[in-house]
C-alpha cells in the first residue's frame, strides 16, 4: 500500500465515573468535536495529531450538578497493523495515544472551577474487511491518566474509575479515499464516536 496523508474530523460523546479518593465516585459527561492529521507509512506504521473542543457537558459530585463549559483537547497517537495485505481481509492493529483537555465546571453554588485531564490510552483493534469497502471490529482498550479539579474549596487529584473500554465500530470506505467510522463502547468507558477520514495518496 501506499503511503499517504490523513486528515479527519469526528464528533464524539462520552459517560464515565471519576472516582476522587473520598466519598461516591462523580458521573462525567462531555461532547467533543475533534480535527486530526497526520501520516500513514505503507500498510504498518501512521502517525496523527488531533485538535479540538469540548462543546458541553456535566458532572453530578455528592448530589451536586456542575455544568462543563466549552474547552480544548489535544492529542498525539501512533498505530501499528499487524498482519498486513497476507491475511486476507483480517487485521489486527494497535495503538498509543497521548492526550490533555481542559475546560471549566460551574455551579451556582460552588462557582466556576477549572478542570483539567491527561489521558494515556493502548487501543488494540481486531475486524476484517469485507468487499474491500466495509470492515467491522472489535475494540479495547486501556487507559489512565489524572484529573485534576478544584472542588469545595480545594484543589483535588483523581481518574477514571474504570480505566478500560470494550466495543465495536466499523468503518464503510466510499471511492477508495473516504472513511466514515462509527464506533460505540458500552462496557467500562462508555463512548460514542462518528467521523470522516480522508486519504490523500502519494503519487
Amino acid at each position: 500500500m501506499r503511503s499517504a496523508w490523513l486528515a479527519g474530523v469526528s464528533a464524539g460523546a462520552l459517560s464515565t465515573r471519576i472516582s476522587f479518593g473520598s466519598g461516591p465516585d462523580t458521573d462525567f459527561e462531555e461532547q467533543v468535536v475533534v480535527g486530526s492529521f497526520g501520516r500513514r507509512f505503507g500498510d504498518v506504521v501512521s502517525l496523527r495529531l488531533g485538535a479540538g473542543g469540548i462543546v458541553g457537558g456535566r458532572l453530578v459530585d455528592h448530589g451536586m450538578h456542575h455544568d462543563l463549559g466549552a474547552g480544548w483537547l489535544v492529542s498525539a497517537t501512533a498505530a501499528r497493523e499487524w498482519l498486513g495485505t497476507t491475511a486476507h481481509g483480517w487485521f489486527v492493529s494497535t495503538a498509543v495515544v497521548i492526550g490533555v483537555s481542559g475546560a471549566h465546571t460551574t455551579n451556582p453554588d460552588a462557582g466556576r472551577a477549572s478542570l483539567v485531564a491527561q489521558d494515556n490510552r493502548l487501543v488494540v483493534v481486531a475486524g476484517k474487511t469485507v468487499g474491500g469497502v466495509f470492515s467491522p471490529y472489535a475494540t479495547a482498550r486501556a487507559f489512565g491518566g489524572p484529573v485534576f479539579w478544584h472542588r469545595g474549596g480545594q484543589d483535588v487529584v483523581g481518574g477514571d474509575a474504570h480505566h478500560y473500554g470494550i466495543g465495536a465500530g466499523g468503518s464503510f470506505t466510499i471511492r477508495g479515499f473516504v472513511d466514515v467510522v462509527g464506533e460505540a463502547t458500552l462496557i467500562g468507558e462508555k463512548t460514542f464516536t462518528l467521523g470522516v477520514s480522508f486519504s490523500f495518496w502519494d503519487r
